[in-house]
């Protein structure tokens, strides 16, 4: 009887395998590099901000109020004693929003953008730019083509999602697709409850919650009646100072779409490097790299992904 001596022909084997899965890995991730100018574009907020002081956009008569039942105050906001209207910002986003302020003119003054409006709270003004900008262009295409319905933003800065929306954008009015609502988390962006007219006969309710993922995730889920989200964002996503991979992952009913992109070299975002669609009902849809050419953030190398979550 001849022994055979397999370590001779199965590790090359093996070796020629793994070399075959990382080499079919890396052209799965596609690098995509940034083609836009490193310069502002239109100002797509001050135009949402015009947009929606047209006759046919519906508040309630108290704006801090929340549509469509007009009687609890928009998160983030409360009602002090005394008052008639939820003028008050709750504490944490007051707190928040002033440390955010102070940072802001400490680092940039009075520096105005000739053109744009204000941004107070404007501490990274490079996420503005051309650069930067082509990730809520990316996500914004999807979601129209998803046909997306409801909605989540999560710490949209200046660029919130519904902005890169067909229906929504300026000189960008799409008959065939109306989403029913866009809810932004950010304790930057004022408050706002509004209902703009889109597509042929539809409306898209606009929220802007000053609140920041932790206080949405305490006074929002399950407490206040809000249509439950087929597709969650989360451009920028940052693991320490708003949700981790858990949060993301398990805050929202199933099914959902997260779409989700990040600094893959920052060093809280290691869980989110592993978020690959492996899990029960889980399938990464989308995947790849994205290089800014830009040398105003370190975090030039970034990750954006869709995974879908289904119920199990």
């Amino acid at each position: 009887m001849r022994l055979i001596n397999l370590s001779d022909r199965v590790f090359p084997i093996l070796f020629v395998c793994v070399i075959c899965l990382l080499s079919a890995l890396a052209e799965e991730i596609q690098v995509l590099q940034s083609n836009r100018p490193n310069v502002y574009g239109e100002d797509r907020l001050k135009w949402f901000y015009e947009r929606i002081k047209q006759p046919d956009a519906k508040y309630c008569e108290d704006k801090t109020r929340l549509l469509p039942d007009c009687e609890e105050c928009i998160p983030g906001l409360h009602q002090e004693a005394g008052s008639s209207t939820c003028g008050a910002y709750i504490p944490s986003s007051a707190a928040i929003r002033s440390e955010i302020l102070k940072l802001t003119k400490e680092r940039y003054k009075e520096e105005k953008v000739e053109g744009r409006m204000a941004r107070p709270y404007g501490l990274y003004p490079y996420l503005e730019k051309g650069d930067f900008m082509v990730r809520q262009e990316l996500f914004g295409r999807i979601l129209c083509k998803n046909k997306a319905q409801n909605i989540v933003d999560i710490g949209a800065y200046y660029n919130p999602i519904h902005l890169f929306l067909d229906s929504q954008s300026h000189g960008s009015a799409s008959s065939d697709y109306c989403p029913n609502s866009v809810l932004i988390v950010e304790p930057i962006l004022d408050a706002l409850s509004v209902m703009i007219p889109c597509g042929t006969s539809g409306s898209t309710h606009v929220i802007f919650m000053p609140i920041t993922f932790r206080q949405y995730m305490k006074q929002v889920i399950n407490k206040v009646r809000l249509a439950k989200p087929d597709s969650v964002v989360c451009i920028g996503c940052d693991s320490h100072y708003g949700p981790n991979r858990h949060m993301l992952e398990n805050t929202f009913a199933r099914p959902f779409d997260l779409l989700l992109e990040f600094p893959s070299e920052y060093v809280h975002n290691g869980p989110m490097k592993k978020m690959l669609g492996n899990g029960p009902g889980e399938k990464l849809m989308f995947h790849r790299i994205l290089q800014p050419h830009t040398n105003e953030t370190q975090y030039t190398k970034r990750s954006l992904k869709i995974i879908r979550y289904e119920v199990v």
